[in-house]
């Protein structure tokens, strides 16, 4: 993104505003078609029986989602501590050299 910089003389006031470049077709027509398929997947239902096992599970899907999500907020605002602290990171997950010897 560019940043544009207006600075006015007589009053000194720096005014910094963002420009936004415009957002590729490609991308929107993803995004369209994902809603598209998405709100379409319940009346797979009516043309193929037997897809409740497939429409539980997006259902579970988008409510973990959901209360994962409220969950963060909830605890970004209490100031609960995280479940995974940074200094456990990916050094610490990764195998360590023997140095017994």
């Amino acid at each position: 993104m560019a940043d544009v910089i207006v600075e006015n003389k007589a009053s000194q006031v720096k005014k910094m505003t963002r420009v936004s470049e415009p957002t590729p077709p490609i991308k929107k027509i993803f995004v369209v078609s994902l809603v598209v398929i998405l709100l379409l997947f319940p009346l797979l239902q009516f043309v193929k029986g037997g897809m409740n096992y497939w429409l539980h599970m997006l259902l579970y899907t988008f409510m973990y989602i959901s209360m994962a999500s409220s969950w963060n907020i909830i605890g970004g605002y209490a100031g609960y501590t995280s479940l995974f602290p940074p200094y456990i990171s990916e050094d610490f997950l990764e195998p360590q050299p023997d140095r017994t010897s």
